[in-house]
Order: C-alpha cells, then structure tokens, then sequence
C-alpha cells in the first residue's frame, strides 16, 4: 500500500478542518435560529475543546 505524501495528508487535513468548520457554522445558524445564544465557539478547556457553547434565552 503506497503512502501518502506530507503534501497530500496537508491537504486532506485542511478539507477536514474546513468541513469541520463550515458544520459549527451551520450548527450555529441553526441554534441562533432556534432562538439560542451562542456564548462561544471553539472553547478551548483544559480537558478538551468545546465545538460551540449555546444557552437558551
């Protein structure tokens, strides 16, 4: 099985964040639609990172 290049994994790893990022963002429309508050995006904790954080009004 051939490897893949380091150009390559790049690549796909920036597709996947771009994914990634464009998913928080319709999460987020979806939320604020819904009529939620978004008290951030991308929160980073010492145990690990929070997507984004919403309350209800």
């Amino acid at each position: 099985m051939p490897t893949s290049s380091p150009t390559l994994r790049r690549k796909q790893r920036q597709a996947v964040e771009r994914a990634g990022r464009r998913a928080e963002i319709a999460a987020w429309l979806y939320y604020s639609i819904k009529g939620y508050y978004c008290l951030g995006r991308r929160v980073r904790t010492p145990f690990e990172e929070i997507e984004i954080f919403v309350i209800s009004n």
